[in-house]
């Protein structure tokens, strides 16, 4: 068994900088609004069993250390995510491991608060030479643009984590200290690359850890159907935009998404 997880470990993620490419304008993918899939439920992680605190509701959140206004208590995400998350939980189990969600569907008011200022702002205190425009700039690699309310999405060309199909999470021990995957989430910059540190020659001790733990991330939800965002080792979709942009890519088939906007009920 323990094997099984050290060929995880030893399992390069492969070089991502084609699906880095292939994501661009993701947004405009076609998006299958009638699909029986849409009609599913947004479902609290934590009512499964899954680990879940939505960081973005609280105050140990690096790099914000506060409540980001519009963010819910827990991690919801569509029913189908769930299923599939729970084939995860079960694969790590074994190992004393476990998934920790910490944000799935995402309100408007959040996704904008972050993309018009809170993120600039932070962007400019690690950048002070930055402009505003530069920081702005930067933000649009990492953060979609919100809309005014949930009724004025548009629902052939959602946020990602708008459709709940989208989850940010990592591993840690069961009941435990999360693993250290090389980065905080949410420190966006070229280390936050899923493939990072595969690229890199040489690695201290510390890279090693972040780089095998990533590794195993990645490995156990792409077996799982999901997608890993190549530029957010932390970011994994399922039947969203994103995901049959990237799966169309590295199949050559047609992929439709079937996940669109939706909000908790």
């Amino acid at each position: 068994m323990f094997g099984e997880l050290a060929g995880l470990l030893q399992k390069p993620i492969p070089d991502l900088s084609a699906e880095v490419a292939a994501k661009a304008g993701f947004r405009q993918h076609p998006l299958h609004l009638t699909s029986v899939r849409n009609s599913e439920l947004l479902i609290d992680v934590r009512t499964c069993g899954i680990s879940g605190e939505n960081m973005y509701g609280s105050l140990v959140n690096p790099p914000y250390f506060r409540p980001i206004p519009g963010a819910r208590a827990g991690v919801e995400l569509r029913e189908g995510v769930v299923e599939r998350l729970l084939q995860v939980q079960g694969r790590l189990r074994p190992f004393g491991l476990e998934l920790s969600c910490c944000d799935g569907w995402r309100s408007q008011e959040l996704q904008c608060a972050m993309h018009d200022r809170i993120y600039p702002e932070f962007l400019q205190k690690q950048h002070p030479s930055w402009s505003w425009g530069m920081a702005c700039e930067e933000t649009d690699k990492y953060w979609s643009k919100g809309v005014a309310s949930e009724d004025d999405v548009n629902p052939f060309s959602p946020s990602p984590h708008s459709t709940g199909g989208a989850t940010d999470s990592t591993l840690g021990w069961i009941g435990g200290e999360e693993l250290w995957m090389g980065t905080i989430v949410d420190d966006c910059s070229e280390r936050c690359h899923a493939d990072y540190f595969e690229r890199r020659r040489r690695l201290t001790q510390k890279e090693i850890e972040g780089r095998n733990n990533r590794r195993l991330y990645y490995w156990v939800m792409t077996e799982a159907g999901f997608v890993i965002n190549p530029t957010e080792w932390w970011h994994a979709c399922l039947f969203d935009q994103m995901w049959a942009r990237i799966m169309q890519f590295r199949t050559g088939i047609p992929h439709v998404a079937e996940y669109s906007n939706t909000r908790p009920r």
